[in-house]
């Protein structure tokens, strides 16, 4: 499988648990449980017969690759001897997972 397919395209209704998991109130809104997972799937499909990807996609595709294949994760940790991080305080776990792998073996960060 490639790196893309372990991270885009998750559906609906596994998007929506993950939300009432973060925010249980959400199931008893009829808009969440009813309507989120069909219009999260219409989203996913545009945007995969766009042959796009989102914001959120693009790092979970790129977290994926480096972790999937040791040649690529190898070229970008070797490309740069530090990772300046500006706004560390507002990054998500993807981006966090991005920034770990590629100071690694280094560990050079910077925020």
């Amino acid at each position: 499988k490639s790196a893309i397919d372990h991270c885009v395209g998750v559906s609906g209704t596994r998007m929506m648990q993950a939300l009432i998991d973060l925010r249980p109130t959400l199931k008893h809104d009829p808009g969440v449980t009813k309507d989120f997972p069909r219009l999260y799937d219409e989203y996913e499909a545009s945007l995969r017969s766009a042959n796009a990807m989102d914001f959120d996609d693009l790092l979970s595709a790129t977290v994926a690759l480096l972790q999937t294949s040791g040649e690529a994760r190898l070229h970008y940790q070797q490309r740069w001897r530090h990772i300046l991080v500006d706004e560390f305080q507002d990054t998500s776990l993807s981006q966090y997972e991005l920034i770990r792998t590629l100071a690694l073996p280094q560990n050079k960060v910077f925020v």
